[in-house]
């Protein structure tokens, strides 16, 4: 050895990144698979009626609808700002309701329009579609 100088000394070196990354996996738990399904289901969807709920609007709410039609949960359908409402909308919204019924899924209704409400009366769609008195 050389005078003034220590010997070397071995480096800490890391760790293959294989081994990292297993160290990274395995600090987080696994989820089972049952877990996921369950948070799933807590997650609710949400369909927000237009003021003008149309038969303008009538391809947006059925696209719409169309996304939340196989929520497994319950789906909320906002009809709070509903100010205009026609039959074709009425039909998308009926058919929405008996297909997830169909599939033993529930749809709520949330907010309140006097317009709406008049019109499934006048139509005879209040007990199929029961808006009337939503929360």
């Amino acid at each position: 050895m050389k005078a003034g100088k220590s010997p070397k000394r071995a480096r800490a070196t890391s760790p293959p990144e294989e081994v990292v990354a297993t160290a990274q996996e395995s600090s987080q738990p696994a989820v089972p698979v049952a877990d996921v399904a369950a948070k799933q289901e807590q997650v609710r969807k949400a369909v927000v009626l237009l003021a003008e709920c149309t038969v303008r609007n009538a391809m947006a709410l059925r696209t719409s609808l169309l996304d939340s039609l196989d929520a497994p949960g319950s789906v909320d359908v906002e009809v709070g700002a509903v100010e205009r409402v026609d039959t074709a909308c009425l039909q998308l919204l009926l058919a929405f309701v008996r297909e997830r019924s169909q599939h033993g899924r529930s749809t709520a209704w949330r907010g309140r329009s006097d317009v709406l409400e008049q019109a499934t009366t006048l139509l005879g769609l209040g007990g199929t579609l029961a808006i009337s008195g939503a929360a």
